[in-house]
C-alpha cells in the first residue's frame, strides 16, 4: 500500500503536509490510514469519488470527502476542477460509508 510500504507516504510525511486519499476503501482502512498520517503531524482527508472514466475525463465526478476540514477547504479549487460537486461529510469513515 502506498502509505505503509517501504518508501511509502509515512516515511516522508510530517507536520504542515496533507494527504488526500481518493481511492475507494472501507471505513476501517480509511480510519487506519488517517491515524497513521495524523500521528506523523500531517492532515488527512478521505475523498473517494463517484463516477467512472467518462465523468473523470469531463470533470463530472462527485467527491465524498471527510476528515480534516481545513485541508478540504484548501483543496476545494482542485476538487472544483475534478468534480461537478463535492460534499464534506464530517469525520473519517463517512466518505467511505457514503461511497460504499
Amino acid at each position: 500500500m502506498v502509505v505503509f510500504d517501504k518508501d511509502g507516504v509515512l516515511e516522508r510525511i510530517g507536520g504542515g503536509k496533507g494527504y488526500i486519499d481518493m481511492s475507494t476503501v472501507d471505513p476501517e482502512t480509511s480510519t487506519k490510514i488517517s491515524a497513521a498520517i495524523t500521528t506523523k503531524g500531517a492532515s488527512f482527508l478521505e475523498a473517494p469519488v463517484s463516477g467512472s472514466k467518462q465523468p473523470a475525463e469531463t470533470g463530472q465526478l462527485v467527491i465524498l470527502a471527510a476528515g480534516d476540514k481545513a485541508l478540504y477547504d484548501e483543496v476545494m479549487p482542485a476538487f472544483d476542477v475534478l468534480g461537478k460537486k463535492s460534499f464534506f461529510l464530517g469525520q473519517i469513515g463517512n466518505g467511505a460509508k457514503m461511497k460504499l
